[in-house]
């Protein structure tokens, strides 16, 4: 999935694979103190396997360490929709790119099991922000959500309005 969302093939996965090894191997005291030693162990184990046919379910994708390293790696802004709640994750260390550049990548969390592509057309309400990101982003990466406030304003404003759960609305100073 995140292979196409990328350009690649889809039998490209081994690549994407790697990439998010080197990822984390690059940046591993940035994302132990984001995510802790162990996660990060345990999301290096996940990494770890390049045999064909389906990953067993040890080795298969989990959030949010993987969002971040898929965003931050390929410079992408990441949407994953589940039933227990969509999350946008953002490249952690760069500027963004000129608009006309920004590349999205959606996936979806289908039968308890496996993530597809899901392909969001327009203007579309973007799902809140990993709160993590607020935390540990660098200076330069602050200009990602500027351009995208309003969108992810509104998904929450619509979550508000589907249920009484908590809402968050990022503000800008």
């Amino acid at each position: 999935m995140v292979a196409v969302g990328v350009n690649l093939h889809e039998n490209s996965w081994p690549t994407v694979r790697y990439h998010l090894m080197e990822e984390l191997r690059i940046y591993y005291n940035q994302y132990v103190v984001m995510f802790s030693t162990k996660e990060c162990d345990d999301v290096q184990k996940r990494f770890d396997f390049f045999e064909d046919g389906f990953a067993p379910i040890e080795n298969r994708m989990n959030m949010p360490e993987r969002g971040f390293l898929i965003a931050s790696r390929y410079n992408v802004i990441l949407h994953t929709l589940t039933t227990l709640g969509s999350m946008t994750y953002v490249p952690l260390r760069s500027s963004p790119p000129p608009l006309y550049d920004h590349k999205f990548i959606t996936l979806g969390y289908v039968n308890n099991s496996h993530y597809v592509n899901v392909i969001l057309q327009g203007d579309y309400p973007m799902p809140t922000i990993a709160t993590q990101w607020f935390r540990y982003i660098f200076e330069c990466a602050v200009a990602w959500i500027t351009l995208y406030i309003e969108r992810i304003n509104y998904y929450a404003l619509l979550r508000s309005n589907r249920s009484n759960c908590n809402v968050e609305e990022v503000v800008l100073e």
